[in-house]
């Protein structure tokens, strides 16, 4: 991916990997879940000269949903 008009400032290709899994319920799920579970770094510095991007460290968690 090039970051500019003249595809001067390139950003190399990145993979993230999510997961997810769980037990779905009548009235409530559980999951739990990851975010960039290898920890993918792809920030990006001075993009368009201007700004970066930084990217999102891996997340764990736990997620619980109730329906009434």
């Amino acid at each position: 991916m090039y970051l500019d008009k003249a595809n001067q400032n390139e950003k190399e290709a990145y993979q993230l990997v999510n997961a997810k899994i769980g037990y779905e319920g009548q009235s409530f799920d559980l999951y739990l879940y990851a975010e960039n579970l290898f920890d993918t770094n792809y920030d990006t510095e001075k993009a368009y000269g201007y700004y970066g991007f930084y990217s999102d460290p891996r997340e764990v968690g736990v997620q619980l949903v109730y329906r009434f």
